[in-house]
Formats: structure tokens, C-alpha cells, sequence
């Protein structure tokens, strides 16, 4: 589990990732979670996290063959069937993003870059760095990579909203996130990651 002078780095898919940003991240001294396929590349994370069945059924086989981290997950199924981390995720009524901070409960925010903020708060996690959360169009892997199934509209002005309203609230809990993805649309200071990791 995450201590409070542990780092964590939780690294998402959008356009602003860089092969450069995970061998650098790689070679530091922080923990490491992954979102979705991103596992693919990162086989030495720490964490994984991916919420959608439907991602589950393509790629869990290969998660449980080729991933050498913790998988994280909201399907108590696909949990015992991984070994992983299972947290029950429920969405807000008003819509809005946040943490929810009823132990081994989270807010699922619409998309598994805000879940897995919920996530590392439970693991007690007080620093993180976040890469990737761009929440705009564009993906870090070629569509070509991606099964078409999965592939969705995504709402990325709702994404932004929903992830500010967490870090928001991990900040008044005594966590600091820092935004390391590069003219990201969520409403956050940016920070070089060299500066924090």
C-alpha cells in the first residue's frame, strides 16, 4: 500500500504521453498506475486500473498473462479472476465528479483516468503526478491498436469537469496532485514532471 512519502504516478492515455514520459517515469522512484492498455507497455507498473466489461473481456486474458503489477478493478468477477483489487463504484446523481471516501468505494466519474484518482486515494497515496490526463481528442495508442468495439465518443469537456471536482476534493483531504500533461483541458496549474518526480 501507498505511504505518505510514496509518489504516485498515475499515467492515462492522452495525446500528450510520450515514450519519453514512461521511460523517464520508469527509471524514478515512484509507484506507478496504469490506465486500461496502457499495461501493454508498462508490464512493470505497480497498479493497473480499468473499469469497462467490455475491456475486460478483450484484454483480460493478456492482463493476466503479460501485466506483473496489481490489476484494479470494479468487477468483484473479474477481480478473483485477475487477484486484483476490486473497489464497488457507483456514479453521482448530480453528475458531478469526486472522491468518495468510504473505504473501498469510489466514484467512477464517467472514466477510469477519475476512478483511479478515487483509487489511489484509498491506497493512501498523498503525492501524485498525473500524465496523459489531457481530456481532449486524440489517444496515445494508434487507433489501429484499439478494437474497434471500444472505441466510443468520448466527452471530454464532462471528463475535464469531472476530474477537477476530484482533485479539488483530494486537495482538502491533504492530497497534492500535480497536472504534469501539458495543455490538458482540466483547470489546473501544469507542472513539469521533472520538477516533481
Amino acid at each position: 500500500m501507498g505511504t505518505a512519502e510514496v509518489k504516485l504516478v498515475i499515467m492515462a492515455l492522452g495525446p500528450s504521453l510520450t515514450q519519453d514520459d514512461i521511460d523517464y517515469v520508469a527509471a524514478s522512484p515512484c509507484k506507478v498506475m496504469v490506465i486500461n492498455e496502457l499495461f501493454r507497455k508498462c508490464k512493470w507498473a505497480d497498479y493497473m486500473y480499468a473499469a469497462d466489461r467490455p475491456w475486460w473481456e478483450v484484454y483480460g486474458a493478456k492482463v493476466k498473462k503479460q501485466f506483473h503489477g496489481k490489476p484494479v478493478t470494479i468487477w468483484p468477477d473479474i477481480a478473483e479472476e485477475q487477484g486484483a483489487l476490486c473497489f464497488e463504484g457507483h456514479d453521482r446523481e448530480d453528475g458531478r465528479g469526486g472522491l468518495h471516501t468510504e473505504a473501498g468505494h469510489i466514484y467512477n466519474g464517467s472514466t477510469s483516468a477519475h476512478a483511479a484518482l478515487n483509487v489511489a486515494y484509498h491506497l493512501g497515496y498523498k503525492e501524485i503526478a498525473l500524465l496523459g490526463y489531457d481530456c481532449k481528442p486524440g489517444h496515445f495508442l494508434q487507433q489501429a491498436e484499439r478494437p474497434e468495439e471500444l472505441w466510443r465518443n468520448s466527452p471530454y469537456g464532462a471528463f475535464a469537469m469531472r476530474i477537477q471536482d476530484i482533485i479539488v476534493d483530494l486537495e482538502e483531504k491533504g492530497v497534492t496532485v500535480h497536472q504534469c500533461s501539458p495543455d490538458s483541458a482540466i483547470e489546473w496549474p501544469y507542472t513539469p514532471l521533472e520538477e516533481i518526480v
